[in-house]
C-alpha cells in the first residue's frame, strides 16, 4: 500500500510504502481516491510548540511526526507509553500537547493518560484511536483531553492540537 504525506500549502504528496491502513494515511493527506483535496482552506499552523507523540506503530509515528513538523510543530516521539512518560517527565516544561494512541503494546493509552495526569494534572492530551468503544474508556475534557478517531484527516488532527493550545 502507498501512503501520502501532503505539503499543507500545495497538497503535494510524498509517498511512503506501508503495510496497512491505507485509508488512514490517505485521510491524513486530505485526499480521496481521485487525489483531490477533501476540504477547502488550510488547517491551523503551529508556531514551534513542542508536541510529544506516543505511538507504537513505526510507520504511523513517522507519518504523524512529518505531518506535525510540516505544520510548524517541534515533535518528540516515543514508541511506547513508558518511553513517552519518561520524555514527558523530563520535558514537561516545554511539552505543550501530548498525542497518544490508545492501543499499544505494553502500556495502554488509558494508563498513559492516568500517568500523565499524575505527573502534571494540567497535561493537555489528544487521544487518537480506531477503537469503536473509546468513549466508554475515556471522557473528553474541553481544553485538556480530546479524542480524534482513526482514520482522521490532517485537518481534524491539526484542529484538535490547536484546541489544546488555546
Amino acid at each position: 500500500m502507498i501512503a501520502r504525506i501532503c505539503d499543507p500549502e500545495m497538497f503535494a504528496c510524498r509517498r511512503y510504502r506501508l503495510l496497512s491502513w491505507n485509508s488512514f494515511y490517505s485521510n491524513l493527506c486530505g485526499m480521496d481516491n481521485n487525489s483531490k483535496p477533501l476540504l477547502e482552506g488550510k488547517p491551523p499552523r503551529g508556531a514551534g510548540e513542542t508536541i510529544l507523540l506516543i505511538e507504537d506503530e513505526p510507520n504511523v509515528r513517522k507519518i504523524l511526526r512529518l505531518l506535525l513538523e510540516s505544520y510548524g510543530y517541534r515533535v518528540m516521539t516515543a514508541e511506547s507509553g513508558i518511553e513517552g512518560l519518561g520524555l514527558f517527565r523530563d520535558n514537561q516544561d516545554v511539552i505543550r500537547v501530548t498525542i497518544t494512541d490508545m492501543r499499544m503494546k505494553g502500556m495502554q493509552g488509558t494508563e498513559v493518560i492516568k500517568e500523565l495526569r499524575s505527573i502534571n494534572v494540567h497535561a493537555r492530551i489528544v487521544v487518537v484511536s480506531g477503537l469503536r468503544n473509546i468513549r466508554e474508556l475515556i471522557s473528553e475534557e474541553p481544553g485538556r483531553l480530546i479524542f480524534v478517531p482513526k482514520p482522521m484527516s490532517k485537518e481534524e488532527l491539526m484542529v484538535a492540537v490547536q484546541s489544546m493550545l488555546l
